[in-house]
């Protein structure tokens, strides 16, 4: 007989991919915004590189979420507010990158 895989295994391609695919995002998006600039050489590496580091952080987060199975509690008020303050952490760290 077979046993019944947990949830942990299935999702941990899908779970890894999370980051990956977030970090591409943050990369082309940083693109777009060095063809919307403008931007000299290597001021344009340093947007495209803050940008994708952004995005790595952000999937990172989103992959810990999933991987705890935690977005079951995104249906609560208290769930929410864990959500904002973390959400307001990460933003403070990703404003302060000059």
């Amino acid at each position: 007989m077979s046993e019944p895989r947990s949830w942990l295994e299935v999702s941990a391609g899908k779970t890894a991919s999370i980051p990956v695919v977030s970090l591409l995002l943050g990369v082309i998006a940083g693109l777009v915004r060095v063809r919307l600039s403008g931007a000299a050489d290597i001021e344009a590496i340093w947007i495209v590189a803050k940008n994708g580091l952004v995005g790595s952080i952000l999937g990172m987060g989103a992959a810990m979420v999933v991987a705890g199975g935690l977005r079951y509690s995104l249906t609560t008020v208290r769930g929410l507010s864990r959500l904002a303050v973390v959400t307001a952490v990460v933003l403070i760290f990703l404003i302060s990158i000059p």
